[in-house]
């Protein structure tokens, strides 16, 4: 894109010069658009694996309630012959 737009430039009587100028501020602004870019997804990333963090430890909670209802209904049986 830098050299056909930089002969685009000349081809409209721009000093190489000044069409050199354009083309390097446009790469500085595109690479700036990009990185700003990058980091709004970074930050939306981050704010998705804190999700699926906490959704990981309250399926862990879960299943811990889970396993200790089972060992309840299963003992239940099991205190009747105790007392």
């Amino acid at each position: 894109m830098q050299i056909t737009l930089f002969r685009a430039l000349q081809g409209i009587r721009i000093s190489a010069d000044e069409a050199e100028t354009v083309v390097d501020r446009l790469e500085t602004h595109v690479e700036s658009v990009v990185n700003n870019n990058i980091k709004a997804v970074e930050a939306k990333l981050t704010a998705m694996q804190a999700t699926l963090d906490a959704l990981k430890s309250h399926i862990q909670f879960v299943e811990v309630m889970l396993a200790i209802i089972g060992l309840a209904i299963a003992a239940g049986p099991v205190a009747k012959f105790i007392h």
